[in-house]
């Protein structure tokens, strides 16, 4: 498997992978397209975050991930996913311990992630603690906020 930093090139399969892993937990087309505008991978976002793309070793988009910094040390999960053909093989996994060592390269020292209710077990697994909810602006619906800290905090 191979970790890369993925190129505009890519941004169309980057999309396709992100929005069939968004689908595979039951949502309707219409929630789907309703918040398109903000699941989606742009020019602009893939040059603002922090981007990481896996591949097999077949060349198929395994999982993608972006981190955006918030401030000295702080930083948001803003996409994880697996795509949906490997879920249930160890890749999210393997995707959490790559963006954990990711942020400690970079001095980090904590994680927040507002999560898909779908996934809040998944980070939980992963060491993530529920520390409250937030409203979601494109949904309108209220989503898990966690917290994952490691490293040394000041």
């Amino acid at each position: 498997m191979e970790v890369t930093i993925p190129q505009k090139s890519e941004l169309e399969e980057l999309n396709h992978l992100i929005v069939a892993a968004k689908k595979s937990w039951g949502y309707s087309q219409e929630q789907i397209d309703m918040w398109l505008p903000s699941l989606i991978a742009t020019e602009t976002t893939l040059c603002d975050r922090d981007y990481r793309l896996a591949r097999n070793d077949d060349g198929q988009p395994v999982f993608v991930y972006s981190l955006a910094a918030l401030s000295s040390g702080i930083y948001e999960l803003e996409d994880c996913w697996v795509a949906p053909e490997f879920k249930g093989h160890g890749y999210g996994r393997k995707m959490f311990e790559h963006m954990v060592q990711n942020l400690e390269s970079k001095q980090a020292h904590k994680l927040e992630i507002v999560s898909d209710p779908n996934a809040e077990g998944f980070y939980r697994r992963m060491g993530a603690v529920k520390v409250g909810e937030t409203l979601s602006s494109s949904s309108g619906r209220y989503l898990p906020k966690l917290e994952l800290v490691f490293g040394t905090a000041p």
